[in-house]
């Protein structure tokens, strides 16, 4: 009996500090974030001032999260083992070492993989490491100078849309895909190296979305390809106005496909907030559990931006030459606008084939210009 008033106590203490701890400002949590990863402790319980951005801690169970604070204190010192108090199989500490690496964009150091030994008096865990302690700290000063410029002009009383755009295009403009090197996989290579994979692009993104103070997580998973491979892949679940959705950087910025090659032209949006069952195509998330909350298409750029068009005809042309000049007032460098099935087929002809896009955008004093017209996404984009 004194047992279970225990527990009751223990987890009553821990769902008030959780609420308590939810509610700080997310600037004080980024505050917080930049100077340690230490949060409150009690009853061998740690809860995190950015305990929202800690999506894989909170599925974990009670004595899995003590185990998750033992190795996110001790990771950075780049021990060979670390000794953990309680007792789990090895299935959950791989659970709790994968949630480690998915809730911290910065623990870039970390491999892939960690094994287990464990007896009657002593449990421990053996890291892999695929950086040295003194070339992580010299990459992760780097990073956070290179993220501190990249954020220099992000809009502070902006809403998560559109801090999360701020974020999304200036990434998709700086950084270019490439799977060469360790560094791709991390925001070291995004942000320092300028190159990165899909892990890199949707890691560095939820590293500069945590500091922005807009909540969300990676999912890792596999691409479906037209061909049927399925290659591993990562991406991003972002909440903006308290809904979630998918959002998928690296294939949106897909301006290497271009004949001209690399471009530093605007990252594409056709994967910027979709719901799961748009990913779902093309999109197999590991743990479906991590997307099951991505049910609208409300916050897509397109729709946001009235730039979704279900019919083409003399008003959307109208339309869409007015949204054309004024992103080319606001300096734009790209336009993209996207259509139903049903006016696809007349709006790719006329925009893209007879070239009337290029002409626009070219009567309003645009130099050049490619245009593109992406069947899949059902997307007609110039890059100027």
């Amino acid at each position: 009996m004194r047992q279970t008033r225990r527990t009751a106590l223990v987890l009553a203490l821990v769902l008030c500090l959780s609420v308590l701890v939810s509610a700080i400002p997310r600037t004080a949590a980024r505050a917080e974030r930049a100077a340690s990863h230490a949060g409150l402790s009690i009853l061998g319980f740690t809860l995190y001032p950015d305990i929202q951005y800690r999506y894989y801690y909170n599925q974990l169970s009670l004595t899995e999260k003590r185990v998750y604070n033992t190795l996110v204190n001790e990771l950075p010192k780049f021990p060979k083992t670390i000794q953990i108090s309680d007792s789990v199989n090895e299935d959950s500490l791989l659970k709790i070492y994968d949630a480690v690496r998915y809730d911290n964009p910065e623990f870039f150091f970390l491999g892939l993989k960690c094994s287990y030994k464990r007896n009657r008096l002593v449990r421990t865990v053996t890291p892999s490491y695929v950086l040295s302690k003194k070339t992580y700290e010299s990459q992760l000063k780097a990073v956070n100078q290179a993220a501190d410029r990249l954020l220099k002009n992000l809009p502070q009383n902006a809403s998560d849309y559109e801090k999360e755009l701020y974020v999304y295009n200036k990434l998709g403009t700086y950084t270019k895909y490439s799977n060469s090197g360790t560094a791709s996989h991390g925001p070291y290579g995004a942000l320092v190296r300028k190159q990165s994979n899909c892990e890199g692009y949707a890691r560095t993104l939820q590293l500069l979305l945590n500091r922005a103070g807009v909540v969300n997580h990676v999912v890792p998973g596999k691409a479906i390809k037209r061909d049927g491979s399925r290659p591993n892949h990562m991406w991003n679940v972002v909440t903006v106005g308290g809904q979630d959705y998918c959002a998928d950087l690296t294939w949106d910025d897909y301006d290497r496909n271009f004949a001209g090659g690399d471009t530093k032209a605007l990252p594409s949006h056709y994967y910027f907030n979709r719901s799961a069952e748009v990913f779902r195509k093309d999109h197999l998330p590991t743990d479906s559990a991590a997307v099951r909350t991505c049910t609208s298409d409300n916050a897509n750029y397109f729709r946001r931006n009235s730039l979704y068009y279900t019919s083409y005809n003399a008003d959307t042309k109208r339309a869409i030459q007015s949204k054309l000049k004024a992103a080319l007032k606001n300096g734009d460098d790209s336009f993209e606008v996207m259509f139903a099935a049903s006016a696809w087929s007349a709006a790719k002809k006329d925009l893209a084939t007879n070239g009337r896009l290029l002409a626009w955008a070219r009567s309003s004093g645009a130099r050049g210009g490619r245009c593109i017209a992406t069947e899949k996404y059902k997307v007609v984009r110039i890059v100027l």
